[in-house]
């Protein structure tokens, strides 16, 4: 299972409300489609480093593999256009990434807790998997894709142990 995270900004011209509604008009829209291997989608307001500050939205498509990614733009170049054509001229800016789920099982939770993390040089991945007490699930960025850090740990519960970041989710 794969993951397509896409982090955009509110244009500070547009209203927030306006902005939440027509990104929960796209999402909604985006299950009325039959995509095969296409297994849902989040959209969260958060707070990360690697976007200037204002409204930051985090959105996750949640796909069986990076194949999906194709008939996902076939829909929102077809049948999905317009909303997501308004979404996007409200948004100042986006950044994306794909992920794989290495552990844990998926869910879509209205609020987690979120940690990334990266693994630290010389580190073998097998002995990094190891180190980690993960409750929830572990995303890994694949092809060195994306602003963020190689992993992230999605939880219901901080991870102090561990001593990192946590941005917590907030459901649009």
């Amino acid at each position: 299972m794969e993951a397509y995270v896409f982090w955009h900004r509110r244009d500070p011209n547009v209203p927030k409300e306006r902005y939440e509604e027509y990104l929960k008009k796209f999402h909604e829209g985006l299950r009325q489609f039959d995509i095969r291997g296409f297994l849902g989608s989040a959209s969260y307001r958060v707070d990360v480093p690697w976007m200037p500050k204002g409204d930051i939205y985090e959105d996750w498509y949640f796909i069986l593999d990076s194949g999906v990614l194709d008939r996902l733009i076939e829909v929102v170049e077809g049948g999905a256009r317009t909303i997501h054509d308004e979404v996007a001229s409200f948004s100042a800016e986006g950044k994306g990434a794909l992920f794989a789920l290495k552990s844990g099982k998926h869910e879509i939770l209205s609020r987690d807790i979120v940690t990334w993390i990266s693994k630290p040089r010389g580190v073998s991945y097998e002995k990094f998997y190891s180190s980690l007490e993960i409750r929830g699930t572990l995303w890994r960025r694949l092809l060195a894709m994306g602003p963020t850090p190689e992993f992230c740990i999605i939880d219901r519960e901080p991870l102090s142990h561990l001593g990192l970041n946590r941005f917590k989710l907030i459901e649009v």
